[in-house]
């Protein structure tokens, strides 16, 4: 990414396409740069978008995700720059790309992959962060007020996890006897709400989706 880069694809898969978008959320935010995001599995039909002039970001935790592989390949015929994000630094993904950064989220202990969403945002935040930093699109002190708000993350999550832990496990008891949940977010929270119902899906089989705040009541409260 340089200060002219104009043309920005984020293409991914599941969580690691929320962790995407999240930091997406930023560019869009503060950046005219054009920015897009895309599923890997649903990228064929924008193909043709793609030339020497775009920026391709990835992010796969294994680096060998079959439909962000496909994408790859593709854009590589297009003359496409490609910076990946993966967990695995000898991966497929990562010696395809131009660029690739290891977000070091080691190896994941559970089904669902948590380590590496946080990992990745973080890690995603920081080039964008810069990014917009090298085109004056944020001053100096916005840019440290990031960094300082990325590096307090430790220490706001515990307080928050020690001050809401009996009213989880309330929640998670009421939720252990539903079969259906429903997330709802507005703007960067709808993202997180996406992720949280794929990651509630995934561990408990439960049904769970997510849906923008304001689209509540234009026909899913039916």
């Amino acid at each position: 990414l340089t200060a002219n880069t104009k043309d920005i694809w984020l293409i991914a898969c599941g969580t690691s396409y929320f962790a995407g978008e999240l930091c997406v959320s930023l560019l869009n935010k503060y950046s005219k740069a054009n920015v897009f995001t895309c599923l890997a599995s649903e990228f064929e039909p924008f193909a043709h978008k793609i030339n020497e002039n775009s920026v391709i970001i990835t992010i796969s935790q294994s680096g060998e995700t079959a439909d962000t592989l496909s994408v790859l390949k593709e854009v590589l015929l297009r003359g496409a720059k490609i910076i990946s994000l993966t967990n695995a630094s000898y991966s497929t993904i990562s010696n395809l790309a131009h660029l690739n950064i290891d977000i070091k989220a080691k190896k994941e202990r559970a089904v669902a992959s948590t380590k590496a969403f946080s990992s990745s945002v973080i890690v995603l935040y920081l080039v964008f962060l810069s990014f917009l930093k090298s085109r004056q699109e944020i001053s100096q002190n916005e840019y440290n007020t990031f960094i300082k708000d990325l590096k307090d993350i430790p220490k706001t999550t515990n307080i928050v996890i020690n001050q809401l832990k009996a009213q989880i496990e309330k929640l998670a008891e009421l939720l252990f006897k539903k079969e259906k949940a429903i997330f709802l977010g507005k703007y960067s929270n709808y993202i997180i709400a996406k992720e949280g119902a794929l990651k509630l899906k995934e561990i408990t089989y439960i049904h769970s989706e997510a849906i923008p705040a304001g689209e509540l009541k234009h026909g899913p409260l039916a």
